[in-house]
């Protein structure tokens, strides 16, 4: 009986500790479960952005279902895994619009970045989806998108591109020193 004591005794400290910790992390927004492997790391960002990776036509279809408008495509031609002429008829047979903007993450342009958030700001009242092989180049795209059109802060915007998928140094600097070049207040 001593022993059931000692056990008991130890665990409560344990399971207090659990409980606030998981009272603590119900409280933190958590992205939504992607519907995976048709919509890999999709995560509806805003009303009308959502972000993943390369979706199988199936995920497709369900991106028109959910409502979105707009599809933009940051690949490039000869990536492996994507056949954009296919892509492309899909959804607009689905009745969507769809873009590319080709991007080499290991060489992303100001041009690029240039034509994303021309391209976002027409499309700011449709839900769109954009889409890359990994969200990684979504992760930078949207990092800039996010502090230039939607003005919400650089540590926002840093940690929503991490949960859309954005890994790589390379586009963060990117990123980071687009904004600083065309921000308004020059922070």
């Amino acid at each position: 009986m001593r022993v059931l004591k000692t056990v008991v005794e130890a665990a409560v400290p344990v399971l207090f500790a659990c409980l606030a910790f998981g009272t603590m992390r119900a409280q933190e927004p958590e992205p939504p479960a992607s519907p995976a492997p048709d919509l890999p790391r999709f995560l509806e960002l805003t009303p009308c952005i959502a972000t993943g990776a390369q979706p199988t036509d199936a995920g497709l279809r369900q991106v028109a279902q959910k409502g979105y408008q707009a599809v933009i495509n940051l690949r490039t031609p000869g990536e492996e895994g994507i056949d954009f002429d296919k892509e492309r008829k899909l959804v607009e047979e689905l009745g969507l619009a769809y873009y590319q903007i080709p991007v080499v993450g290991k060489d992303p342009k100001d041009a690029q970045a240039d034509e994303f958030l021309k391209l976002m700001e027409e499309l700011k009242e449709k839900k769109t989806f954009v889409h890359c092989a990994a969200a990684n180049r979504v992760g930078g795209f949207i990092l800039i998108e996010r502090v230039l059109l939607d003005g919400v802060s650089l540590e926002q915007a840093q940690e929503e591109a991490n949960k859309v998928g954005l890994k790589s140094e390379v586009l963060k600097q990117f990123a980071l020193d687009y904004i600083k070049r065309h921000r308004d207040d020059g922070r």
